[in-house]
């Protein structure tokens, strides 16, 4: 039979409220209430709504997005919305939180947007064409004492789009 000494039990207490700590992000309440944000954002997409978009966004919110060369603040991100919902027609939206770190009032997540629309072909052609994009992000988030979860940045990791099933670079 197994003898545990003090040291061996000593050793174990650290290890259990490590994993305790590290429970599944889904046993938070702070995860749900994250995901019940990124839900009412992709709600405002699907309504085409530019203020729902924004309103889970800091004022100092910024977007970055390596592989289009492009950094936004807050401004730019909600001038590039607006014009995409108003070209955007039966848009579907979903956002899913593939992994969070929440620590005190910051959360780190990686998250997996998959947007669907008929839109318009730049230049223009005449016709309406099925647009698909699937996008990871890693997102900070910032708990506001008043508003409660709201995003702070996002980086976009990587894209995949399609438009009409063909690749768009």
């Amino acid at each position: 039979m197994a003898r545990f000494g003090i040291h061996t039990i000593i050793g174990i207490v650290p290890l259990l409220l490590f994993l305790g700590a590290c429970q599944a992000p889904s046993d938070t309440e702070e995860f749900q209430a994250i995901q019940a944000v990124y839900d009412q954002q992709s709600k405002a997409f699907n309504d085409r709504s530019v203020s729902g978009v924004l309103a889970v966004c800091s004022s100092g919110y910024q977007n970055d997005n390596a592989k289009a060369h492009r950094s936004e603040r807050f401004s730019d991100y909600a001038d590039r919305i607006e014009s995409f919902l108003h070209d955007a027609e039966q848009l579907r939206t979903t956002a899913t939180i593939r992994s969070a770190k929440v620590h005190d009032n910051e959360a780190q997540l990686q998250t997996d947007w998959h947007f669907e629309a008929m839109v318009n072909a730049t230049p223009p052609d005449g016709k309406r064409h099925h647009f698909v994009s699937d996008e990871l992000d890693a997102d900070t988030w910032i708990k506001d004492p008043a508003k409660g979860w709201i995003k702070r940045h996002t980086s976009v990791s990587s894209t995949v789009s399609t438009l009409d099933g063909e690749a768009v670079p």
